[in-house]
């Protein structure tokens, strides 16, 4: 059976299956080299990069599953999958901690401007007294998400002294209670938090649940947080807050397209961003390595 491998993955994954007889590994990283390889393809391994389109599913003819080394699964059409009895797994579990402590990251990166910091001190200057930052503790931090990641990045904050707040339309309020966080409508989150953390898929319903509108909303200098989905912030609208200092800044990891290229939402200068980094940690790799090898035996 051949595995079609879409995106770089761990090299464990190629490994493993090189040595293996039943299974014939193929690297096709170029949109031409994976339609080429599709009619033969049993299995697809794809990252964000990938998209696995209707059209491209109709070419697949041999193919079993898909599995998605991360968590969203927004680059496949679940629908045309299930149409045609094509198993789709991910592996959410894998790079939890990793995307959580990114959020983190971010933060204190934007609480503490240590990226402008840093740049000022690679260009020999000390602007020690134009930099004065602000402290997670007694923050409150209102969570759009309370799932796998949602919870981490909450116990995170929490042992900074925060107090957290959550929304999810799919768990229940005790669900909530008992993941340590407050359970709350929407409009609270946006209305009352410090720190503002999305953690939900893309769908046509959370397409730009973040807003002109909910960032008029916020608090003058909240932070909004979207190491999730790209699409789920209205970037244009980021970008004109920001400008305008209606919020205290952004930190971004994905976006509606990636590359996003100098977009104004990234070149603020109250916005941190990174390129789509939340599950590359050596770590997290190694985890969706085993993932991976593991669900496609299982499905074979």
């Amino acid at each position: 059976m051949k595995i079609i491998v879409c995106d770089p993955v761990d090299e464990k994954v190629v490994k493993h299956f090189q040595d293996s007889l039943e299974f014939e590994i193929v690297e096709a990283f170029e949109n031409d080299e994976i339609d080429e390889s599709l009619p033969e393809a049993a299995f697809l391994i794809v990252r964000s990069g990938t998209t696995v389109t209707a059209e491209r599913l109709e070419e697949a003819e041999n193919l079993i599953g898909i599995v998605r080394a991360g968590v969203g699964l927004d680059n496949i059409d679940l629908e045309k999958a299930e149409e045609l009895g094509v198993e789709v797994q991910n592996t959410p579990e894998a790079s939890t901690n990793a995307v959580a402590e990114l959020v983190i990251g971010h933060i204190l990166a934007a609480y503490r401007d240590i990226p402008r910091a840093d740049r000022h001190m690679k260009e020999g200057e000390w602007i020690k007294g134009e930099l004065n930052g602000s402290e997670i503790m007694d923050k409150v931090v209102g969570l759009i998400g309370f799932g796998r990641i949602g919870q981490r990045v909450g116990e995170f904050v929490s042992a900074f002294g925060a107090d957290v707040i959550a929304y999810d339309a799919f768990i229940s309020d005790n669900e909530i209670e008992d993941g340590g966080a407050r359970p709350v409508e929407l409009e609270e989150i946006i209305t009352g938090s410090d720190i503002i953390s999305l953690h939900i898929p893309f769908t046509p319903e959370t397409d730009n649940i973040i807003g002109a509108q909910e960032l008029e909303q916020m608090k003058d200098d909240a932070l909004i947080v979207n190491c999730s989905r790209g699409g789920l912030v209205d970037e244009d609208a980021l970008a004109e807050a920001l400008k305008e200092n209606k919020i205290g800044g952004a930190c971004l990891d994905t976006y509606r397209e990636e590359p996003p290229g100098a977009i104004d939402a990234v070149c603020a200068e109250k916005s941190v961003s990174t390129p789509h980094l939340g599950a590359t940690t050596a770590e997290a790799q190694a985890r969706i390595a085993d993932l991976l090898i593991n669900k496609i035996e299982a499905m074979a």
